[in-house]
């Protein structure tokens, strides 16, 4: 290109003018690109650092053959037409810190938390991967056998979910949402392309299907300008498991998640994770709503909103755990196993199996509604534990039994009656 400039040995002003304008406008000018190399090495040592941060070597990165190994320079773009104008950003999901290297130090920050007006429900046990649930993922991994056929059974049950709740927006990557079977396409949406957006405020449901988690390396390419920005030395490695907990209506249940070693590293994660996932709840506008909505977070992550409800995923793929389908069709569940198992055969088939779904659902712990049942029941008005006694011959002596009953006070006698005659009942303080 520089040679079509050049006519023979002596160049003049205006050859070296144009030849000067077609390097600064090359986007991939090796000049360009050596300059701005050079001007982040400075910065770094001007801001002290012993090991740089802005500029490293690309090597484990992926690429062609005849390509050797260089190294990458970033940094944080200027953005235009702000400098020295008042303006005002709007993000619920900002990270303060983020935000003031972007936009300035003097950003003035204000962080108003407002619960949201839901009932969410989140689903553990399955990562809902995109490598697991993606047409397209399969086809570049080139799965066969075993595994295609377990990935493939996987989607099937998560469009059973979809199928299951026809009224709900459905959020995930782009790649699953393209690979799922919707009735109406616009019911869904994918993670980077939300925010903002009003065309699912009329929906009462929303689901979320896994999250966006990209490789530590695509994430470190981000956060190193930041920790160039900030003055900072960043700390490149893989992702490690750290234990953190969902905020829950009585305090908060521990899992693992994957984090980044560099605190820039795990801000730039959890803005394209997290933040896009509570972006994806908030489309159905859970704020200003009079009735609460239904969400369900089908995720393994700790998001900034009120968990009500946690189920397992082998127990919700099949409509809800025998506890929480006793509870849907009864209103009751009784706390003594054997008597599970004498009035709800349907459910179990013996006292020691009762014993095993109730122990799991933590109905006989100290706190019996700690975790609110499947569907229905908000968790706010708690049921009522009830302590009765059968009716029985005269002479004879009732036992004492307990239930927790999911009706107001005027209907436990009904609820119970259903199997059993009683003579009388009282409620226990939970």
């Amino acid at each position: 290109m520089l040679a079509k400039s050049v006519k023979d040995d002596t160049i003049g002003e205006a050859q070296l003018g144009v030849i000067g304008s077609r390097l600064n406008s090359s986007k991939a000018s090796h000049a360009r690109r050596l300059q701005m190399l050079c001007e982040c090495l400075l910065a770094d040592m001007e801001s002290g650092l012993a090991t740089s941060s802005a500029v490293f070597a690309d090597v484990e990165r992926a690429r062609p053959a005849q390509h050797q190994a260089g190294y990458t320079a970033v940094r944080l773009r200027n953005l235009k037409n702000i400098t020295g104008r008042p303006f005002l950003y709007l993000d619920g999901t900002a990270n303060a810190d983020l935000s003031r290297l972007l936009f300035g130090s003097d950003l003035e920050t204000h962080h108003y938390p407002v619960e949201r007006n839901a009932k969410v429900m989140q689903i553990l046990g399955c990562n809902f991967s995109k490598r697991r649930l993606s047409l397209k993922a399969q086809e570049k991994q080139r799965t066969y056998g075993s595994i295609r056929t377990q990935n493939d059974t996987l989607r099937d049950f998560v469009n059973g979910v979809v199928a299951r709740y026809p009224s709900a927006a459905v959020f995930g990557t782009k790649d699953v949402i393209a690979s799922l079977d919707f009735d109406r396409p616009g019911r869904a949406g994918h993670f980077g392309k939300l925010r903002g957006q009003n065309k699912w405020e009329a929906f009462n449901q929303a689901i979320v299907i896994g999250r966006e988690q990209p490789g530590h390396l695509d994430v470190e390419r981000i956060a190193r300008a930041y920790a160039s920005a900030a003055g900072e030395e960043f700390q490149p490695g893989d992702y490690v498991k750290q234990r953190r907990g969902i905020r829950v209506k009585k305090g908060s249940h521990s899992i693992d998640v994957f984090a980044h070693r560099d605190p820039w590293g795990d801000r730039i994660l959890q803005q394209i994770r997290e933040a896009e996932i509570e972006q994806a709840m908030d489309r159905v506008r859970l704020i200003h709503n009079t009735q609460p909505k239904e969400v369900f977070l089908m995720s393994p992550v700790v998001a900034n909103v009120t968990v009500g409800r946690i189920v397992e995923w082998l127990d919700f793929k099949k409509g809800g755990s025998k506890v929480d389908k006793a509870i849907a069709k009864y209103g009751l569940i009784f706390q003594s196993p054997a008597d599970c198992n004498r009035y709800m055969p349907e459910f179990w088939r013996s006292r020691q199996v009762a014993a095993t779904d109730k122990n799991r659902a933590k109905l006989l712990s100290k706190d019996p509604c700690s975790i609110e049942p499947y569907g229905g029941f908000d968790g706010e008005s708690l049921p009522l534990r009830i302590e009765f006694w059968p009716t029985v011959e005269a002479g004879k002596k009732p036992p004492s039994k307990e239930a927790l009953v999911f009706a107001p006070e005027s209907q436990v006698r009904e609820k119970l009656e259903r199997f059993l005659k009683i003579s009388e009942f009282r409620v226990l303080n939970l």
